[in-house]
Parts: structure tokens; sequence; C-alpha cells
């Protein structure tokens, strides 16, 4: 029996820009998620399930292509006209996401040994 491993809430950071290409699909494709009403399911039943299923995740699909179209055409209208006024603003506000990143590796790593500790002193008081 095997499970899969946690999703640590680290992981869950984009430190990429929401005004970047990188950054705004992430951000697109992050709607598909399981834990999402919107997420990709299969369907067990009779076969017209398995058809109205293909076909909502197809218009699904449909959907986030044309939403990723008009993200990028502005993203790129916008650093056309605005985009080398922000250079400094942006890598100031990518530092801070890194550091919040990093912070929370570290509380996630701080939690992993507390709770390693707490077993392991479970386990002296038990053989007192």
């Amino acid at each position: 029996m095997s499970t899969a491993p946690m999703e640590l809430q680290s992981e869950r950071v984009i430190v990429q820009a929401p005004l970047s290409f990188t950054g705004s699909t992430k951000r697109i494709l992050r709607l598909t998620e399981p834990s999402r009403s919107l997420a990709l399911k299969t369907v067990v039943g009779p076969w017209w399930k398995g058809t109205l299923r293909v076909l909502l995740d197809s218009l699904l699909v449909l959907a986030l292509g044309v939403l990723m179209l008009l993200a990028w055409t502005f993203i790129a209208a916008w650093y056309l006209l605005w985009g080398i006024f922000l250079v400094p603003y942006r890598l100031i506000r990518r530092g801070d996401r890194n550091r919040k990143r990093d912070a929370l590796q570290h509380r996630e790593i701080l939690d992993a040994a507390i709770a390693a500790q707490a077993l392991a002193n479970k386990h002296v008081a038990g053989r007192d």
C-alpha cells in the first residue's frame, strides 16, 4: 500500500510574476488541479456520461487556451508599453516571493524536526 507524498505548501508558491508568460500560465493551469472544481475528472458509468465528460473537458481545455492567449496578448502589450520601466520593481517583488517560499520551506523543515523529536521522545518514554 503506497501513498502519494503530500504536497508541501512551499511547493505551491509561484515565484514568477503574474504579469509574466510563465507566471500567468502557471496560475491559469492551477484552475485544473484536482482540488479545484474545474479539474478534469474520470467518469464511471453509462457511455453517455463519459461522452458528456469528454465534451465538457474539451470545452475546459478550449476555454483555458483562449484565456491563456488573452493573457499572453495582454502581457505582450504591457511589456511593449511599460515593461522597461518596471524592471526594478519586478526584481524586488520576485525577491519577496523567493523569500516567502524560503520561509515556508524553513517552517516545514522545523515542523518535521519537531515532529520527529516528539516521536522519539514518545518512543523513549514508552520504554521506561
